[in-house]
């Protein structure tokens, strides 16, 4: 937005002495002109300081008075005189700015406590009770890059390197032989209270769905491809006048004078293998879901992290990816395609 110079009885004539007066108008973003006030401005004669603008009792009118003119050893020369405005007063803001001071997880500990019994009776034991030490480098982990077992003053404890290391599976030999498993299944999250962007979102049903931790490799049977699912066997009928125990799910037996039940067809062989195909597809998504979460986790990290940082994240990230690939690939149900193309986008390599 410029300033223009108006010469309100016209330009004064070029002799020392001779005024005129003038106002100074500016142009705001509308295309208005709005007069500025005389004291506001600040004025540049060229080529000499011919000039100078003196206030009158209109604020926004000066006169302007000829001081002086430009010498020339050329005779005939007709030097032009300029003059220019300009504001002499700036505007500004100052913004101050605020320190937040917040806090983040870390890894998280959970302890491990041990109990020994038979038919549903337990009672706990503490590691110092065995004769022998438990061989920990025997422990299996389902994801040993993320999860440890340590030890602190006889106690054991399963580390998770982050929120993002669950679920969890781990399995302890004994020095007798025997072998105990625990699963931890759950969603950890954080936030920071203080700051209201990171409010706790509404989560669906389907996206809140707890996902099994995967069995160790040894745990993996591969199904027959031939074999059918069977489908479930129905009740069977029990004895005349013989009671089911009372108890949470047991339903009465059938006697000889009940109407007859309606009989129930077993499924076709298309029906189960429709529903064991709609449960594989349903579990293989979730399965991407998760891992396209962890890939997120690291996305603040991508931008500062050192070259060799950068390039463990995308080892781990393609781990899991290529863990996963092969049960796409042998899918052959609906939807197969796009499951392939989001783990395609998971690599960290076509991330950054």
């Amino acid at each position: 937005m410029g300033l223009e110079i108006d010469f309100v009885e016209g330009r004064p004539p070029m002799r020392v002495g001779a005024t005129a007066p003038l106002c100074v108008f500016q142009e705001d973003a509308s295309g208005a002109r709005t007069r500025v006030a005389i004291a506001d401005v600040r004025f540049r004669f060229g080529p000499v300081a011919w000039g100078q603008v003196e206030p009158s009792q209109d604020p926004g009118v000066g006169v302007l008075r000829v001081v002086a003119l430009a010498e020339s050893d050329d005779v005939l020369d007709e030097p032009v005189y300029t003059i220019d405005a300009e504001l002499n007063k700036t505007g500004g803001q100052a913004i101050q700015s605020r320190k937040h001071l917040r806090i983040v997880p870390g890894a998280v500990e959970i302890a491990l406590g041990f109990e020994v019994g038979r038919d549903g009776d337990y009672r706990p034991f503490a590691l110092s009770d065995l004769k022998e030490p438990v061989d920990w480098s025997l422990a299996s982990l389902s994801d040993p890059e993320h999860q440890s077992v340590v030890v602190r003053d006889g106690v054991a404890y399963l580390r998770l390197a982050s929120l993002e290391a669950l679920p969890a599976r781990l399995r302890i030999t004994f020095p007798s032989g025997d072998q105990a498993e625990l699963v931890v299944e759950g969603a950890l999250s954080w936030r920071d209270p203080a700051d209201p962007a990171a409010a706790p979102a509404e989560e669906s049903e389907e996206e809140g769905a707890l996902e099994m931790p995967p069995p160790f490799p040894e745990d993996e049977l591969e199904p027959d491809p031939g074999e059918e699912s069977a489908p479930p066997a129905g009740d069977e009928e029990a004895a005349e006048g013989v009671e089911a125990p009372a108890g949470a799910g047991v339903r009465r037996t059938a006697r000889l004078d009940d109407p007859p039940r309606p009989v129930i067809q077993p499924p076709s062989a298309q029906a189960v293998r429709a529903a064991a195909i709609a449960r594989a597809a349903k579990s293989l998504a979730e399965e991407l879901r998760k891992l396209e979460r962890y890939a997120a986790s690291f996305s603040g990290a991508f931008e500062r992290a050192e070259p060799s940082e950068l390039e463990r994240i995308r080892e781990r990230v393609r781990a899991r990816a290529e863990a996963l690939r092969p049960r796409l690939e042998a899918f052959r149900g609906p939807g197969r395609e796009e499951l392939l193309a989001r783990l395609a986008r998971l690599f960290p390599a076509e991330r950054t």
